[in-house]
């Protein structure tokens, strides 16, 4: 009569494991807790660790594209210096990358002056056709500027509450022309905020259509061209590509105002971006721990098992039941008890993970933080892979412990008290 070993470790294992008066239950406990505890705070690490990266890249992309294009240093305008949006451009940017969007904008700076104070700004305007994805979602009071009325001006929540300013305001800012002050009437149409403070404190929205008239820019002309919707880790590269390009057209034309400079996001926003990265290798570190932490309560566990079936094991090894049988019981308890600590671990942490998701419990310092609350991202495939990841390394740690049971001696471990 033949039986399949595997299956008969797994049933004596779950008799063992259901032996209450057999079982240590403290051990089991901190076992189970243990390997929770790791299982919830790494899911919460995960979330939490790309959920800002997401939302700080994003507010990062808002403000700054991933590549822009800027007028020659050498510029004959004395005014504002200005590129030419003619076809060469675009065949030129289209030749990089062809899929990427590119938006014309006019960027002037001015100064915000009300009866009791004034700030320094910088208005990006868009034309008409820009949808303003990002902008538009971060309004909190108002609208976009969409033309409605002769200039038209987004500004941010900072700014609005350092000078007491609301929706539907009249303002006036002043902008240099010759060496001159003039003061230009605006209406504040809308008033946004992304907590991105770095930005929300100087950037202004309005249209290029009125910017232009202000700064006497002929239509087909603007401050600088963004691209958009290439690969954060292929920007570098594009972006050299196109500086060639220009260079190029250079030396061909000898034109000063064709030799465009180039900026991108990587190089204005490296102190995000390198922030990013060092909260990267927190995340590493934390995962080292919680495993460590994961691994030896398990390994813990496996040993007080061992000792305290040590008649069990005597018993087994007495009656010729080979090594690997013996090792397969106690993996199989330790196992149980992993799973366990993942199932507990996982609606710790899911619960956690979607309360704070949709109810935005916990908030932050957006001057410290740049957003105002604690920022998930639940991917469920991460999260499959996470607890595979779990049981797959926890059975890999306890195939060694496992194998001290099957070196105790028959008659000492029938002796042990």
């Amino acid at each position: 009569m033949s039986f399949d070993m595997t299956e008969t470790a797994i049933w004596v294992a779950r008799n063992l494991g259901f032996n209450k008066k057999a079982t240590p239950r403290t051990g089991n406990v901190i076992a189970v807790l243990g390997v929770a505890f790791a299982v919830a705070v790494l899911e919460l690490t995960l979330a939490i660790s790309v959920g800002f990266k997401n939302e700080i890249t994003a507010n990062l992309k808002g403000f700054v594209a991933d590549i822009t294009v800027l007028p020659s240093a050498v510029s004959t305008n004395t005014e504002v210096s200005t590129i030419e949006l003619n076809g060469e451009l675009y065949q030129d940017i289209a030749q990089v990358d062809k899929d990427a969007t590119v938006t014309p904008v006019v960027m002037l700076n001015g100064i915000i002056k009300t009866e009791n104070d004034f700030a320094a700004i910088s208005i990006k305007g868009f034309e008409d056709d820009y949808k303003a994805e990002f902008e538009k979602k971060k309004i909190r009071q108002g609208k976009w500027p969409d033309g409605e009325r002769p200039r038209e001006i987004a500004i941010s929540q900072t700014l609005a509450d350092k000078l007491g300013i609301d929706a539907d305001d009249k303002i006036n800012i002043c902008f240099v022309s010759n060496g001159r002050l003039r003061a230009r009437p605006f209406t504040v149409v809308g008033i946004y905020d992304t907590g991105f403070s770095d930005y929300d404190d100087i950037i202004a929205f309005s249209r290029s259509a009125d910017l232009r008239k202000i700064a006497g820019i002929k239509d087909g002309e603007a401050t600088g061209v963004e691209i958009r919707n290439i690969d954060l880790k292929e920007v570098e590269e594009k972006a050299n590509q196109l500086e060639n390009k220009f260079i190029y057209n250079y030396n061909v034309t000898r034109n000063p105002a064709t030799a465009y400079q180039v900026d991108t996001i990587v190089r204005q926003g490296a102190v995000f971006l390198n922030w990013l990265e060092l909260l990267n290798t927190n995340v590493v570190v934390i995962f080292i721990l919680m495993i460590l932490i994961a691994a030896s309560t398990l390994i813990s566990s496996l040993f007080i098992q061992v000792l305290d079936k040590v008649n069990a094991i005597g018993l087994l090894r007495a009656i010729g039941a080979p090594n690997k049988f013996i090792s397969d019981i106690f993996i199989y308890l330790s196992l149980k008890l992993t799973l366990w600590g993942v199932l507990i671990g996982n609606i710790i942490g899911l619960s956690a993970l979607l309360l704070q998701k949709y109810t935005g419990a916990i908030s932050l310092d957006p001057s410290m933080y740049y957003i105002d609350t604690v920022p998930i991202n639940i991917s469920v495939p991460s999260i499959v892979l996470l607890n595979v990841g779990i049981l797959a390394f926890s059975w890999l740690i306890l195939l060694l412990p496992g194998r001290i049971a099957t070196r105790m001696s028959p008659a000492a471990t029938l002796r042990f008290d």
